[in-house]
Order: C-alpha cells, then structure tokens, then sequence
C-alpha cells in the first residue's frame, strides 16, 4: 500500500517509488530507534503490533519500591516482605516541621505521615493565636455617665509617632466622642500627647480629629443612631488587635440623676457585703 501511495505520488515511475519507499522505510527506522510515540502507533495502526508494541514479561524485581505510607492496600499485602528502600534524595530529606519550626505553631507542618500529622486549622488572620488585646486606655467616666445600648469595632487613621504614644499609654478618652462628616466617622477631643515633643511637627493638636475605619453599613447605621435624639457615640476602649490599634464603640443613652444614685447605692451595698463576708 506504501509502494502504490509513492508511484501515485511519482506520477507512475516505479524507479522513483522504490527510492521514496526506501527513504521512508529508512526514516521510519531512525524514528523508531529514537523511540517515536508517532512512528510506534503508526505501525501500530498498519498491523505490525508486534514492532510497534513489543509484548515483555514484567520483572517484578526491578519495579520502583514505594514508601510503606504511599501504598494501597493491595500493595501493602503484595509487598509486605520487600523491605523499603528510600531514595538518595530522601535519605538526606528532613521534614517541613524543622523549616517551619521558627513560625507561630499553626503554621508548623509536618511533611507525611512518616514523620506523623499535626492538624492546623484554617482559621483567617484575626485567629486567637495573634490576637493580643491589651488595654492601652479606658474610658470608665463614659461607663457611669452613659447606659451603653451597643458596641462596635473600629480602627483608627493615626500617624506613626501617635501609635508610639498609645503602645506607651499616653491616650485619654474623657470627653471623647464620634461625629458624622459625610460619609465617615470621626473621633474628636481624644488627648494623644506627642511621643517626642522635640521631634513632633509644628502646629500638631493631640486633640485632632481621627477618621474611623469602620465598614460602610455599620457607618450608615452608627450615623442614623447619632442623629437619633439621645443618644451618642463613645469610645470605651482603647486596645491592640491583631498588631493594629483599635477603638470600641459604643451607642450610648446619658444616665439621669436617679440612675446615678442608684447605681452608686448597688455598689456601696456590695462593697459592704464583700467587707461582712471577710471578716
């Protein structure tokens, strides 16, 4: 079929047939040598299975040996007596837990099951393993002057020498209170000293307004509950999450006289309680 394919192509020169046939026969045999997928499965198309696909008795001795955890079971039951012999690579491979043993532990991994599985919880970025809250100030004047209705979240536009002062405890959150200006929520009349007067730019104000970083619907909601008569927006508390500064919020209604007195009245029956139980 080959040789009538060439005289057709040679225009019926049988001499010209024989030569592309050898030629082809010769490049075929090139390709071959070289391993060819293209040339293999063409003969093997054409019937010559047997060059194409040569029919070999596996020899189970030379088969890749597999880790002990990476079998299946019927490898496990078939090769339980070939002892396992680890590559050169993995002789000097050490697990992820030693690179990694530098890191916070829910980043601490183990390579396989040879070297055992730590379970590590995919938790966001605000996990309670980096969470540290220590409170840089409190506002307790807000605490007995208001009734705290809800409280809210927020970070806070600061400037870098101001971080330095609030890690340093030089914030104070008496009188303070948040504003609606259009769209967004400042903190005003907050006392941030200069961390380093001599170094602090001139015409700084320790009582600046501070933008609040809060999400769009909470700021829509915290804007329609300062515009609500009575109420008011405090901070509380001052405090480090995740390595950031943050502010609580809270939507406050003032105290009356009474409520004062009431509460100053719980608390003194309470302290006597605590004094007639010691003694």
């Amino acid at each position: 079929m080959i040789l009538r394919l060439c005289q057709r192509a040679t225009a019926g020169n049988t001499a010209s047939a024989f030569g592309l046939t050898a030629a082809l026969g010769r490049l075929a045999l090139v390709l071959y040598l070289v391993n060819s997928v293209v040339i293999r499965r063409s003969l093997a198309c054409l019937g010559y299975w047997e060059a194409a696909r040569p029919h070999q008795p596996k020899d189970l001795s030379k088969q890749r040996l597999r880790h002990p955890d990476k079998r299946r079971k019927k490898d496990n039951e078939a090769k339980d007596d070939v002892a396992y012999k680890p590559s050169h690579s993995a002789e000097y491979r050490l697990p992820l837990s030693v690179h990694f043993s530098h890191l916070p532990p829910i980043f601490r991994v183990c390579a396989n099951e040879r070297y055992g599985k730590v379970k590590v919880s995919h938790k966001s970025r605000h996990s309670q393993n980096h969470i540290s809250m220590p409170a840089y100030a409190e506002n307790r004047k807000a605490r007995f002057d208001y009734e705290i209705l809800e409280t809210y979240e927020a970070g806070i536009e600061l400037l870098g020498f101001e971080v330095k002062a609030i890690r340093s405890g030089r914030i104070m959150l008496t009188g303070a209170f948040a504003i609606p200006r259009g769209p967004e929520l400042w903190l005003t009349t907050a006392s941030i000293p200069a961390y380093q007067p001599e170094n602090t730019p001139r015409g700084y104000d320790h009582e600046r307004a501070r933008r609040l970083l809060l999400h769009k619907s909470e700021i829509a909601t915290l804007i329609g509950k300062s515009r609500t008569a009575g109420l008011t927006i405090v901070p509380l508390r001052v405090y480090s999450k995740n390595r950031r500064i943050k502010v609580l919020l809270g939507v406050a209604r003032r105290k009356k006289q009474f409520d004062k007195r009431e509460k100053i009245k719980k608390r003194d029956m309470a302290r006597e309680a605590a004094r007639t139980l010691g003694k």
